[in-house]
């Protein structure tokens, strides 16, 4: 039987915004200011996402409506903070992700 500690201090939960923000920043060259936003993007974003999965009110159709909707807002905001390079990279990382 394993005992209680057996997943080898595997506890450690890996932090969606964290990893999201770091390829971010690799790939879009952000600077710290666009970082702080970008940042703050993605814990609005995984707040919101989470309570719509989590929602029950809502049929799995419309939960994916809305999750498609807070994708496309979270899109439109990072739009706005990056330059015409960056915004070039990142529809590329888009385009790559929706395959």
């Amino acid at each position: 039987f394993p005992s209680h500690d057996s997943n080898g201090g595997q506890n450690k939960k890996i932090d969606v915004v964290e990893t999201t923000l770091e390829t971010l920043k690799k790939e879009l060259t952000l600077d710290g200011f666009q970082e702080a936003i970008v940042k703050n993007l993605l814990k609005d974003n995984q707040s919101k996402s989470k309570e719509i999965i989590e929602s029950t009110e809502y049929e799995d159709l419309k939960k994916k409506d809305m999750l498609e909707t807070l994708a496309e807002n979270f899109n439109i905001e990072m739009r706005k903070i990056l330059s015409k390079d960056q915004s070039a990279k990142y529809e590329k990382l888009i385009s790559k992700k929706k395959k």
